[in-house]
């Protein structure tokens, strides 16, 4: 870096400062009808009406992806959403139910279909109202910059009927609101001042949002010219990566939710949750997008937030000393409070990636594609220094796709102890003093994050991080005043 060299750049400058618009129109209609004593229905419609944004100046282009033109909106018969259709056929069922059984015992379900706009971010900002520059290399880029010491371009307003370097925010005219399917189904009974519930929960997605940072990619190649083989390379020649989002991902989540609540007897409540669950999309896992066309097929597997299970305990005891005692005796041994908190779950999936572009569907890039995996992963104990089997991953041949699915190994589990002891003071009427101590991660076990994964690094298969947000033990002392 401090020699100017580099191995790629890509650069991004806004030329406007765009004012976006749209409209969120809803309606929604809802009735109860009690059929029984004991069986309850609720039912109810909704629809939603949220337009594609609009630019107050019509500064909003995109790109026509069967004409390989850039459209700006307002010109030559353009729409004002810049060819982004708006999606009307919103209509949501609600359905509920609740079942009143004998012994305290109640059924539960419901259905419903939710609409929400694509998670696009408003990113509307391509070209001719933003300049880009496009991913390179030190003997590729334009104008021969061989170095960063030799600066880079100016930016300027780009020429639309040529547009070169990088092409971002661009879109599907087709795009559609995303969906969510959800239905629950469940048991909840009431038992010697306990609750249990068992719940059957899922959600389908459709519609999903699926950004590719490449939607010019070249297919699998050994070409020394991987440009000249993009697919839009005949209609826009100086045109490199094409950043797109369309809304045709899918997603799918089932999970057993369990709950038992001991409430508060004896000066002891209690709760304990556990989650059985499986997640899968086609969006989220890494080496995404190689091939768009097919990406509903290679890239759909375990979601990168596909937690398994996890099971949450927490306990709040008032201590019973003290509480028939008086004066001194009372303030010193009454008015304490335990409590503590237990935290597991699986790890999160992770992918193992080539160190380089094997496929060559991203030119210049690093861990931008998935291997071949020859075998399981597993190990039966694994360690710090070898958390899967490293053997079972190798690369594939240059200019061919691996058959390694997305997300399919799982790093270590999160565990940790929470415990607090509390002193409440009372200092007259709606006035109390507590003493609080507390302790996080008492037994100060370490959380890893997955492993190193790109193939043929120096850690590869390696533990070396431990989890965002992971805290050794810390121990806070505090008084607090509430009055």
């Amino acid at each position: 870096m401090l020699q100017g060299q580099f191995v790629g750049v890509d650069r991004e400058v806004d030329l406007v400062e765009p004012h976006l618009r749209t409209w969120e129109w809803s309606a929604f209609l809802q009735d109860t009808w009690k059929a029984t004593s004991s069986l309850t229905f609720d039912v109810g419609l909704r629809y939603d009406l949220l337009t594609p944004p609009t630019e107050a100046q019509n500064r909003l282009a995109n790109f026509d992806y069967t004409t390989g033109r850039i459209v700006i909106a307002g010109h030559d018969g353009v729409s004002a959403t810049a060819g982004v259709q708006t999606d009307r056929a919103n209509i949501g069922p609600r359905l509920g139910f609740n079942w009143n059984l004998r012994h305290i015992t109640q059924l539960r379900g419901g259905y419903g279909l939710v609409f929400r706009r694509p998670l696009d971010g408003f990113v509307y900002k391509t070209q001719p109202f933003a300049y880009t520059f496009g991913v390179c290399s030190s003997i590729t880029c334009p104008g021969g910059y061989t170095s960063l010491a030799a600066g880079l371009p100016y930016p300027v307003a780009p020429d639309p009927q040529n547009p070169s370097g990088d092409l971002w925010g661009t879109r599907s005219f087709h795009e559609r609101m995303l969906q969510s399917h959800q239905f629950n189904l469940g048991l909840e009974k009431e038992f010697a001042g306990n609750t249990a519930r068992v719940f059957y929960v899922s959600s389908l997605g459709r519609h999903r949002t699926r950004y590719f940072p490449d939607y010019n990619a070249p297919p699998p190649n050994t070409s020394a010219d991987p440009d000249s083989l993009r697919p839009y390379h005949d209609f826009v020649p100086n045109l490199t990566a094409i950043d797109y989002t369309d809304t045709e991902g899918a997603s799918s989540y089932h999970a057993m939710q369990a709950t038992f609540v001991h409430d508060l007897r004896h000066g002891l409540t209690a709760r304990l949750n556990y989650t059985w669950a499986h997640g899968l999309d086609d969006d989220s896992g890494k080496g995404f997008g190689t091939v768009p066309a097919l990406s509903s097929k290679i890239d759909y597997g375990n979601s990168s937030f596909d937690v398994r299970q996890r099971a949450v305990a927490t306990l709040f005891y008032d201590l019973p000393f003290g509480k028939n005692a008086a004066g001194t005796r009372r303030f010193a041994l009454g008015g304490w409070q335990a409590n503590a908190a237990v935290v597991w779950s699986t790890g999160l999936p992770y992918t193992v990636l080539n160190a380089n572009d094997v496929s060559n569907t991203n030119p210049g890039a690093s861990a931008a594609d998935r291997t071949i995996q020859l075998g399981s992963a597993r190990l039966a104990h694994p360690t710090v220094a070898k958390y899967f089997n490293v053997d079972a991953f190798v690369a594939q041949a240059p200019g061919t796709l691996g058959n390694e699915r997305s997300n399919q190994l799982y790093g270590p589990p999160t565990r940790h102890l929470d415990a607090s002891l509390f002193k409440n003071l009372g200092l007259g009427k709606e006035k109390a003093l507590q003493f609080r101590m507390e302790v996080f991660n008492v037994t100060n076990t370490a959380s890893f994050a997955s492993p190193a994964a790109i193939l043929g690094g120096a850690n590869f298969g390696r533990l070396t991080q431990l989890t965002a947000g992971y805290t050794p033990r810390e121990i806070q002392v505090a008084l607090r005043l509430q009055f």
